[in-house]
């Protein structure tokens, strides 16, 4: 139908343009990278720059909400021992006591596909 086609049409036109900005911009990629790696420096020097391991716990504590919501969208707070409230609090890799029998074989944190 023409709808399709416009949809196919835009996107094809959506690739192009990008394509020759991509290439337009080739030139400049050297510089991209000094300048980028100028900002690094220049943040860590002043003291803002996070670090690696800062980040990496940031994400595992997202990831780790993340897995509580589910678990609790999916079986519910009954699913919880005695102090409900306090899931997703302490440390990350140590949740709450569980109630036999509710859980699922293995909790995955990966992304849906």
């Amino acid at each position: 139908s023409i709808s399709v086609m416009n949809a196919a049409m835009k996107g094809v036109n959506i690739t192009k343009k990008q394509r020759r900005h991509t290439v337009a911009s080739e030139h400049l990629e050297g510089w991209q990278e000094v300048t980028e790696s100028a900002k690094r420096k220049f943040k860590r020097l002043m003291g803002k720059a996070v670090s690696t391991k800062k980040q990496e716990a940031a994400l595992w504590e997202q990831a780790h909400k993340a897995a509580t919501q589910n678990f609790l969208t999916e079986f519910g707070s009954d699913a919880l021992g005695a102090n409900p409230e306090l899931v997703g609090c302490g440390e990350v890799g140590v949740g709450p006591n569980v109630v036999t029998g509710k859980m699922p074989e293995e909790i995955s944190i990966q992304a849906d596909e």
